[in-house]
């Protein structure tokens, strides 16, 4: 799913973030995190996750520059994580 930013030139590097999903949704906090997306010139790339252990669900925040994905991470609670 993309929305807007500049497409990845090499999936295979990118950085990876995931964020518990909230119950609902994440209300204001999303646009915040399009915002984001857009200030730093990434191309929103998500994905789902369920985890088996504690049955929550993650989503997947897909960027090309490592700072942005630990400023990301930092910013909304979330985890860089490597495939």
């Amino acid at each position: 799913m993309s929305h807007g930013g500049t497409a990845p030139k090499d999936c295979a590097n990118a950085c990876y973030v995931r964020l518990r999903m909230p119950d609902l949704d994440f209300g204001e906090a999303w646009d915040k995190m399009v915002q984001f997306y857009r200030e730093r010139g990434e191309a929103l790339l998500i994905g789902c996750s369920e985890a088996r252990s504690d049955h929550g669900v993650w989503m997947i925040f897909n960027f090309q520059n490592l700072k942005n994905a630990e400023d990301f991470a930092e910013r909304f609670g979330g985890e860089v994580i490597e495939f």
